[in-house]
């Protein structure tokens, strides 16, 4: 689902998109040593591992990573993190998958 579909659904269920919150991002990678790569850089940049598990019913990307960080969600703020998380998931030989965050009503 692109950023764009994920923000017109937070909004439809009533989120401004003005408050800083946690947003997780989910990447799959083909060995364990690239996701420990990844890992060393992400948390360089403010991230944290939620999750790292096996992801059986992906075949060709089977080590599942969910990390988090606290950011804001409008437009610009979310294409800009996770341009820099497609492209280190790139340069991992990894695919990142997405992301999803909590609705905040204000």
């Amino acid at each position: 689902m692109s950023n764009s579909k994920v923000l017109e659904n937070l909004k439809n269920h009533g989120d401004s998109l003005e408050v800083a919150r946690p947003v997780d991002h989910w990447v799959y990678f083909k060995s364990l040593n690239e996701q420990r790569n990844f890992i060393k850089k992400v948390e360089d940049l403010g991230f944290t591992v939620v999750e790292k598990t096996t992801a059986i019913e992906n075949k060709n990307y089977p080590y599942k990573l969910v990390i988090s960080r606290k950011d804001h969600v409008d437009q610009l703020s979310i294409d800009q993190c996770t341009l820099v998380l497609f492209e280190l998931a790139k340069q991992a030989n990894a695919q990142y998958d997405g992301w999803e965050t909590q609705v905040i009503r204000n």
